[in-house]
């Protein structure tokens, strides 16, 4: 008599099942190596999980359904829910699995870049911080926000929204204008543009200070 062992089921569901376990599993030991002063990539890794996690709770969680949703209309967030999960259903039916994970990477690597510009736009070296009432709001417009100079390739695929400053000072510009906004403002009121060096950089900027009014990364020793 022979004892046939269990037989695993052999399908998509239990591939997919298996895939995200594997893939669970290495992030968490990414995760734990990260969290480990002795692994030298430690803090690069922690600033690369955290892009991932900021772009996923933004656009996937908290964008369902934002703060000021009940001030501005609940049927427009409603219906704009409603109309991507209409549209998640239909590439499943034309496209399957493969078509659901094709638009979450997309979306997901479009939500890394978005998170990377809306930080680097107001967080930046020599920015503009103030408090109540000295707060000046034309110049923290202009002052407060960056442009990012990525060239004007760049601009064209995210609507000029790297020129932030034009955008913050009257969000009624459309974004085909707001180029020439820009190069049209006086010397005095123009801000500085940042490379794209200098805004990975800044992404160590953690800190306000007060004497030097400049954003400052956390020090390099916690005791002096």
């Amino acid at each position: 008599m022979f004892c046939h062992p269990l037989p695993l089921p052999h399908s998509r569901w239990w591939s997919r099942i298996t895939t995200c376990t594997t893939g669970i599993w290495a992030i968490w030991n990414i995760v734990k190596r990260a969290r480990s002063t002795r692994w030298p990539c430690a803090n690069g890794t922690r600033r690369a999980l955290g892009l991932v996690w900021a772009a996923f709770y933004t656009y996937f969680i908290r964008y369902r359904w934002p703060k000021n949703t009940v001030k501005f209309g609940v049927t427009g967030v409603l219906l704009h829910n409603l109309s991507i999960i209409v549209y998640l259903g239909l590439l499943y039916v034309l496209f399957g699995w493969t078509g659901i994970a094709v638009w979450f990477c997309a979306s997901l690597l479009g939500g890394m870049i978005g998170v990377f510009l809306v930080y680097l736009q107001h967080n930046f070296e020599d920015t503009y911080w103030d408090r109540r009432p000295n707060l000046e709001p034309q110049r923290a417009a202009l002052q407060g926000s960056s442009c990012l100079d990525f060239g004007w390739f760049f601009d064209l695929i995210v609507a000029s929204i790297t020129l932030h400053d034009i955008h913050h000072y009257n969000a009624r510009i459309p974004s085909y204008r707001l180029r020439k906004c820009h190069h049209s403002l006086p010397g005095d009121v123009a801000p500085r543009r940042i490379k794209f060096p200098e805004a990975v950089a800044a992404l160590r900027l953690k800190l306000w200070d007060e004497d030097r009014q400049r954003l400052v990364p956390f020090p390099s020793s916690r005791y002096p």
